[in-house]
């Protein structure tokens, strides 16, 4: 599946994207990857955000087939005037690591993640007091 993001695009031709595996369609392993090393509170809530961080990226390294995507931690340079100058640096299309998927624009993480949630959301203890689901 290919997600595009035409509000990221500076100029119509150069279409911003990624695609990746259908979420749907994978092993439940390959939805699962890193959250081993992620422990959860009383509220359902990770302990340690780095450690939730790196195991969504985890997950999106298996699920993502390619992109055209600028790299978002590139700084920009600017003129006197205070206007951008600078040539964005697009992300290498292969391999996606943990480290390209974190360089990633924070609306594309969260759009990829939507795609995720919506395919296997995660079951807090309240939610699952909430709908007599069993822990």
């Amino acid at each position: 599946m290919t997600i595009q993001f035409p509000d990221l695009q500076a100029d119509p031709d150069d279409r911003i994207w990624v695609t990746m595996r259908n979420p749907k369609l994978v092993p439940i392993d390959d939805l699962r990857a890193g959250r081993e090393s992620v422990t959860l509170n009383a509220a359902g809530e990770p302990e340690d955000m780095g450690a939730a961080t790196s195991a969504g990226y985890a997950i999106l390294v298996r699920l993502i087939v390619g992109w055209h995507v600028y790299d978002a931690t590139t700084m920009p340079e600017l003129n006197a005037a205070g206007e951008d100058v600078s040539t964005p640096a697009l992300l290498p299309q292969a391999p996606v690591t943990m480290d390209t998927v974190a360089k990633l624009p924070m609306v594309i993480l969260n759009r990829l993640m939507e795609e995720l949630s919506a395919v296997n959301p995660q079951a807090t203890p309240a939610s699952q007091e909430a709908t007599g689901t069993p822990s």
